[in-house]
C-alpha cells in the first residue's frame, strides 16, 4: 500500500467516525427535544388541569349563591304573605 492509499484510507476513516459522531449528536438532540416538548406537555396540562378545577370551583360557588338568592326569594314571599294575612 502506497503512502497516498493509506494516507486515502485513513482520512476516509476519520470522515467515516466524524459522521457517526455527527449523526449521534443530532440523534441526541432530538432526544433533548421530544423530551423538552413532553416536558411542555406535561406542563400545559397541569396548568389546563389547575384551570378547570378553578372553573368548577368557580361554577359551584356561583351555584351556591343561586341558591341562596332563591331561598331569600321564597322567605320574602313568605313573609309578605304572612304580612297580608294578618
Amino acid at each position: 500500500m502506497s503512502t497516498l492509499d493509506a494516507a486515502t484510507y485513513s482520512a476516509a476513516v476519520r470522515v467515516a467516525a466524524l459522521q457517526r459522531r455527527r449523526n449521534n449528536l443530532a440523534a441526541a438532540v432530538e432526544q433533548v427535544k421530544v423530551g423538552q416538548k413532553q416536558q411542555l406537555a406535561f406542563v400545559l396540562l397541569c396548568v389546563l388541569g389547575m384551570r378547570v378545577a378553578a372553573l368548577q370551583r368557580r361554577r359551584n360557588n356561583l351555584a351556591a349563591a343561586v341558591e341562596q338568592v332563591k331561598v331569600g326569594q321564597q322567605q320574602q314571599q313568605q313573609l309578605a304573605c304572612v304580612l297580608i294575612c294578618v
